[in-house]
C-alpha cells in the first residue's frame, strides 16, 4: 500500500516531468506551424489562379491528407492538383448567389399530400 506521502511524490514528480517537455512541444508547434505557413505561401506563389478558390483547395487538400497521410506535402499537392482544377471547373457555371429573400411559406405535410389513395 502507497502512503499519501510517497502518492504525492510520485504525482509531483510526474507533473515535473510534463511541465519539463512542455518547451518542446510547445517549439515543436511552433515550427510545424511556420513551416505550414511557408508551404502554403509557396503554393500560392506556384498556382496563383487557385488563390481565389481557397475552399475547394482546402477541402481537397484535406480529403488528400486525409488518404494519403504518409506521401510528403509535395506529392499530396501533385495528387491534389488534378482534383482541385477539376473542382473548380465543375463548379464554374453553378451560380453561387445567395437568394436575398427565399420562401419561406411552408406548408404543413398535410397540404402536400394526396389523401384519397387513388379512390374516384
Amino acid at each position: 500500500m502507497i502512503t499519501k506521502e510517497e502518492e504525492r511524490r510520485i504525482i509531483d514528480t510526474a507533473k515535473e516531468e510534463i511541465l519539463l517537455t512542455l518547451p518542446d512541444v510547445w517549439s515543436s508547434l511552433f515550427l510545424e506551424m511556420k513551416s505550414q505557413g511557408e508551404l502554403y505561401t509557396k503554393f500560392y506563389t506556384d498556382n496563383p489562379d487557385l488563390a481565389q478558390h481557397k475552399d475547394a483547395v482546402k477541402a481537397i487538400m484535406g480529403d488528400i491528407t486525409g488518404r494519403f497521410p504518409n506521401l510528403d506535402h509535395s506529392a499530396q499537392i501533385k495528387k491534389a492538383l488534378p482534383k482541385i482544377r477539376q473542382r473548380i471547373a465543375d463548379t464554374k457555371n453553378i451560380p453561387m448567389t445567395v437568394n436575398p429573400s427565399p420562401d419561406t411559406d411552408f406548408k404543413p405535410l398535410e397540404a402536400t399530400i394526396d389523401t384519397n389513395n387513388g379512390a374516384i
